[in-house]
């Protein structure tokens, strides 16, 4: 088919049109969003990649034949209602771009309210070690973060990156404590962050691995140029783990491969050695399926895994039986934090209470309905 060359602004009004007509939430976003997808895609190899706001500087632009077949392909795909993530491939959520695709669920932007929770509460951990130790400098120690249904790595890589900002952040505050203080010794060696993924889908594990294998290279380019060495790149780890987060024997793989050290792998055959003992999980974070049954969802939601979305009549029936898991994984002082159905905060609260943790309290979204629960694992309890 042939495309006249027409502008950029006209592409994106005419477009913007068709899928408000077929009932698109935000017809204008999105059609802005795959025009900077399609000027991406077909762009010159190598050019510096194509953003929604650069879009203003280029709106009088005429729109090339093969730019244009291929964003009014994407525009086709948006009308029947295919979730815009699918068409672009890729999600932003908390600051990182993840791989996503049909098979996977989608993270939604209400999630990373969980992503900031539990950055504030890495860095308050860390904060309190330092004052342990009586010295500017913190004691150097394993934190371990466990992520359940971790689909396409959503919480697990989104806590990654606060807990890589955290390692950034300690290591200037002590090459600034050497040199304002050089009585304070050389730069301070920083603590190891385990974060563990936890998935029963091999599809949202697949998008996961590559996932997280994109977050480390980042990660590690990144930590090496701004100065730190091999060793304290290797701070900060991400692993995946297949199973069900219901099923209670779950808890010694997970025990297990936070026991390995990451950096002891044998590069030849991808094995890990046995665990050298089993870790203090500090964290567990989780978006689980919560969605009540029978509940009227869109047609975007309804292209995420069925069982990656609902939970039963009230929703509840993946987030009940993970609390035993949960508990298993938690010792005194180890803080949880699980998103639930806007109608499910004061029954979520209980499962927590049931469980042996203290301080429970719902977190409200930016539209505010609940949306998670918190607490911390009280240092005796008694199962329920």
């Amino acid at each position: 088919m042939t495309y006249p060359r027409t502008s950029v602004r006209q592409m994106i009004n005419n477009a913007g049109g068709r899928l408000r007509a077929a009932g698109v939430d935000s017809p204008r976003v999105d059609a802005e969003l795959l025009m900077a997808h399609a000027l991406t895609v077909k762009g010159a190899p190598g050019a510096e990649p194509v953003t929604r706001s650069s879009l203003f500087f280029r709106r009088q632009d005429d729109v090339d034949p093969d730019t244009a077949e291929f964003f009014e392909a994407c525009i086709s795909r948006r009308e029947q209602r295919e979730p815009l993530q699918h068409i672009m491939g890729t999600v932003r959520f908390a600051g990182i771009d993840l791989l996503i695709g049909p098979g996977a669920f989608i993270p939604r932007p209400e999630t990373e309210l969980i992503v900031e929770w539990a950055g504030k509460q890495l860095r308050r951990a860390l904060d309190n070690r330092s004052e342990k130790s009586g010295s500017s400098k913190p004691v150097p120690a394993d934190y371990t973060i466990v992520d359940l249904c971790t689909g396409p790595g959503t919480l697990a890589l989104g806590v990654a990156h606060a807990a890589g900002n955290a390692l950034l952040s300690l290591h200037r505050d002590f090459r600034e404590q050497a040199a304002v203080n050089p009585q304070v010794g050389s730069v301070g060696k920083l603590p190891r962050i385990r974060i563990v993924g936890v998935d029963t889908s091999d599809v949202a594990l697949d998008y996961a691995r590559r996932n997280v294998e994109t977050f480390m290279q980042n990660w590690r380019a990144e930590a090496l140029d701004v100065g730190l060495s091999e060793d304290d790149a290797d701070q900060l780890s991400v692993s995946l783990c297949a199973g069900d987060v219901t099923d209670p024997t779950i808890v010694k793989s997970i025990r297990d491969l936070c026991g390995r050290d990451t950096r002891d792998r044998d590069k030849r055959d991808g094995d890990y050695p046995e665990p050298t003992h089993e870790l203090k999980v500090d964290m567990v974070v989780s978006n689980p399926p919560y969605v009540p049954e029978n509940t009227a969802i869109s047609p975007e939601v309804a292209a995420d895994p069925h069982d990656a979305v609902f939970a039963g009549a009230d929703g509840m029936s993946v987030i009940v039986p993970m609390m035993a898991v949960v508990e298993d994984l938690s010792s005194p002082g180890t803080v949880v934090a699980v998103e639930h159905d806007e109608l499910n905060g004061p029954v979520t609260s209980q499962c927590l209470n049931n469980h042996g943790f203290t301080d429970v309290e719902i977190h409200k979204d930016l539209a505010g309905r609940d949306r998670f629960v918190t607490g911390i694992r009280a240092a005796h309890t008694r199962k329920a």
